[in-house]
């Protein structure tokens, strides 16, 4: 026996109680994201830990210290919605 699944139009995924949840908490979250700036200083983190380790101050692989950020920007933002 296969389920398929059935699509979620836009109206359905804000106005039926069974998404209503879910769609706000994605919504908040993207908002949280953008207001506290986060995005933008990603982009420029490997700018950032280059200059840092050009000047000696940072010894760190540069490919594991961005991805080691971005794992724990990933773990913050699953804990930010509890208390």
């Amino acid at each position: 026996m296969v389920k398929t699944e059935k699509k979620v139009g836009l109206c359905e995924a804000f106005c039926s109680k069974k998404y209503r949840r879910a769609s706000c908490n994605a919504i908040l979250l993207a908002i949280i994201q953008q207001c506290t700036g986060l995005t933008a200083i990603k982009l420029f983190w490997t700018k950032l830990f280059l200059s840092m380790k050009s000047r000696g101050e940072f010894n760190m692989s540069i490919p594991l210290s961005v991805q080691l950020i971005n794992f724990l920007n990933a773990i913050a933002t699953c804990f930010s919605f509890y208390p």
